[in-house]
């Protein structure tokens, strides 16, 4: 028997799958024995068990399981940085110079080629780059080599003072809620030349650098994906983190999270030999094809391969399960498509289901990508689980790189070639490039390198930027965003077959530019709502799909007192079910929803708890005080507790007339009924004093959102 990963579709009862498995008495597709777990995770849909291989294909049927694959497979994928190695002055400059900046800054603010700028024509170009935005209260994690935190490019201020704008968080911390382990502390290598550790300066200059990225006020975390510290549960520790983390007093909320992934995963390559090889499946047809020849790979749209091995990015079920979790919980992914020149297919795809058979039933997939950038859910459409993102070369004409992979789902391009950043050395994957000293301290070293790992952090960036503005929007709220405001057929692209180097492969023809979200002067604030959707006679459309999870919303605070909400009547962040809307107009109910609240700890002025319901899309302004309200309940004890669907409050609670002259519901509770569009609700528990008066100082609370129409 041998160790294979498991990994059950969402919303599985995994508990009554576990049972199954792990008892006697089987069915046609459980084996009929107890079954050995090998590897449990709390928060994981991914389960190590000790299976025949002939059961493999039995519990694959089983419609409860999404994937199943060997262990040692996953375990010795090869993590393998996404850029490619270039002249040293391969740049739209002409010369490494100490004052060089990111030309795609330049590029995308404009949003329109410059006539006769690129490394063909005239070089260099001078002007000034605006924005109105720059990540401020915004996390971006910088998932690649560790980062030297002194450089100047990380510190506060452009000139380099101010300290390091890099937080390094203990993420063996979290250890206990992901794996059910003992807690640990995460080491962060001193800076190094070499080929890693550079590539994450370059990436982490590019996406939130003080002179050469966009996200210049973000905070900036790091976590590596080439050592081991985690595992196969890295994605799982930035969920539990971005799940976790404090609220921000300036804002309220937590802070958004962005994480850049310009690095993929590749199956091991002393699987994928060319004499290995049994047959290969192309748009529906099997072929039994023995150690192929080179056309007849390229045929079949193989294109990255030497004379003994198949290069095919690793894309896995067990990866697209830990991103998809990680996209419900709020976090916007960005990824890197690869420098194969391999195209990647959308599910439905011609192409997407095209694999080779390695020995007798190893079967991968060669036109998905990798998880960690490409990643779909499963189901008709497939909705993205990320952007992923090409690479545009230096040219007076915008082209795809030579390099780049391309395909229907690469969604958007932005400048990656020679891009300037910050570097520890000259190391680089195959040899070494020039470096120069930067202009602040000499002690700091900046290059220029390509690929599209230089591509996804220009995106990283400016989604950090645009959170700034929209905090609230999900990962699907970025992909429309990007289809709806970027611009097409800006790239000149020839339409060739899998060899063509500047084809895009049947992709959308997008450019990246930054879109100014608010005015250039002024004060300015987030928007509320994701004012971000289009707009029809006063119609928002729904968004396509909500991600937010916070069906637990924990918040700890310096008095510690912690206040956690949940319910069971609708899915946090999700639409409200019907028989809790109005009755009048929206056909509900007016069913008031299940609420459980717990408290612990104390706070010296905190005599008791006030519920309230606000229609956030409702108002004249953009603070609470000005919204519509929905309910108010107060004088709740301070003390945990919790009021059954539809059930009236029969304590000391009192119902505060709603903005609709007092709650349609015995209970107070005035269910939604928006007169046009989608309406996003917020339903908030909180402390107040003997008075009345909401405590704010070193106190924070709990809420739970929904959307109705």
């Amino acid at each position: 028997m041998s160790h294979y990963v498991v990994t059950v579709k969402k919303g599985t009862d995994i508990d009554t799958f576990y049972n199954d498995m792990e008892t006697s008495g089987g069915s046609s597709s459980i084996p009929d024995r107890e079954v050995t777990c090998l590897d449990r995770k709390p928060i994981s849909r991914n389960t190590g068990y000790d299976l025949e291989d002939s059961e493999v294909d039995a519990l694959l049927t089983d419609d409860r399981v999404l994937g199943v694959r060997s262990y040692d497979l996953l375990s010795n994928r090869e993590i393998r940085p996404t850029w490619e190695q270039n002249s040293t002055r391969w740049d739209k400059s002409t010369n490494l110079n100490a004052d060089d900046k990111n030309w795609g800054l330049k590029r995308c603010a404009d949003g329109v080629q410059t006539t006769n700028w690129g490394s063909d024509s005239t070089t260099t170009l001078s002007g000034i780059v605006t924005t109105t935005s720059g990540g401020r209260n915004v996390d971006v994690v910088i998932v690649d080599g560790f980062l030297d935190i002194t450089h100047p490019e990380f510190a506060v201020n452009p000139d380099g003072t101010g300290g390091s704008r890099v937080k390094q968080f203990n993420w063996l911390s979290l250890n206990p809620q992901v794996t059910g382990g003992a807690a640990g502390n995460y080491t962060y290598d001193a800076p190094t030349n070499n080929n890693n550790q550079n590539h994450g300066m370059h990436v982490a200059g590019t996406a939130c650098g003080n002179t050469q990225g966009w996200a210049r006020y973000s905070n900036i975390y790091n976590v590596s994906p080439y050592d081991n510290q985690l595992g196969t549960s890295l994605f799982d520790f930035i969920r539990v983190w971005h799940q976790t983390k404090e609220i921000n007093p300036e804002t309220g909320r937590r802070n958004p999270t962005v994480i850049n992934n310009s690095w993929g995963s590749y199956w091991n390559t002393g699987t994928t030999t060319r004499s290995n090889v049994t047959s290969i499946t192309f748009q529906g047809s099997e072929d039994f094809i023995s150690n192929p020849t080179d056309s007849q790979l390229q045929d079949r749209g193989i294109v990255d391969f030497t004379a003994t091995v198949i290069n095919i990015a690793a894309y896995d079920a067990a990866d697209v399960a830990d991103l998809e979790e990680l996209v419900d919980a709020g976090v916007i992914i960005v990824g890197a498509s690869g420098n194969d020149n391999t195209v990647i297919d959308v599910e439905g795809g011609d192409n997407y289901d095209n694999q080779v058979r390695f020995g007798i039933g190893t079967r991968l997939e060669y036109h998905r990508g990798s998880s960690a950038s490409s990643g779909s859910v499963a189901g008709v459409g497939g909705s993205h689980l990320s952007l992923c993102v090409g690479n545009i070369s230096r040219f007076t004409t915008d082209q795809m790189s030579g390099t780049s992979n391309p395909g229907p789902r690469v969604e958007v391009y932005a400048p990656g070639t020679s891009i300037m950043s910050p570097t520890n050395g000259d190391a680089v994957t195959g040899g070494t490039v020039t470096t120069i000293a930067d202009p602040r301290d000499a002690n700091y070293l900046n290059f220029k390198i390509s690929g599209t790992s230089m591509a996804s952090p220009q995106i990283a960036g400016l989604m950090a930027c645009l959170l700034e503005q929209c905090p609230r929007m999900t990962m699907y709220d970025v992909n429309s965003y990007i289809t709806e405001n970027m611009p097409l057929g800006q790239i000149t692209a020839t339409t060739g077959d899998f060899t063509d180097t500047t084809s895009l492969q049947g992709g959308p023809n997008r450019y990246v530019k930054y879109k100014y979200e608010r005015g250039m002067t002024g004060t300015q604030f987030p928007l509320v709502s994701n004012n971000s959707r289009k707009t029809t006679n006063g119609v928002k459309y729904p968004r396509p799909r909500t991600m937010v999870d916070r069906t637990i919303a924990n918040v700890n605070n310096n008095n510690n007192l912690v206040l956690t909400l949940t319910t069971s009547s609708f899915t946090d962040g999700g639409a409200i079910p019907t028989d809790h809307k109005n009755a009048g107009g929206c056909g509900g109910s007016n069913n008031s929803p299940q609420l459980t609240w717990t408290v612990t700890g104390s706070h010296t002025q905190a005599a008791s708890l006030r519920l309230e319901c606000w229609d956030i899309d409702g108002g004249m302004g953009n603070s609470r005080d000005s919204y519509f309200r929905h309910w108010g309940v107060f004088n709740i004890p301070l003390s945990s507790g919790s009021l059954a669907e539809n059930a009236t409050w029969t304590g000391s609670e009192q119902v505060q007339t709603s903005d609709f002259g007092g709650g349609d519901n015995a209970n107070g509770w005035g269910g939604p009924c928006p007169p046009s569009g989608t309406h996003q609700y917020r339903i908030q528990i909180y402390p107040v004093d003997s008075e009345g008066n909401q405590i704010t100082s070193d106190v924070n609370t709990a809420l739970l959102t929904f959307t109705s129409t």
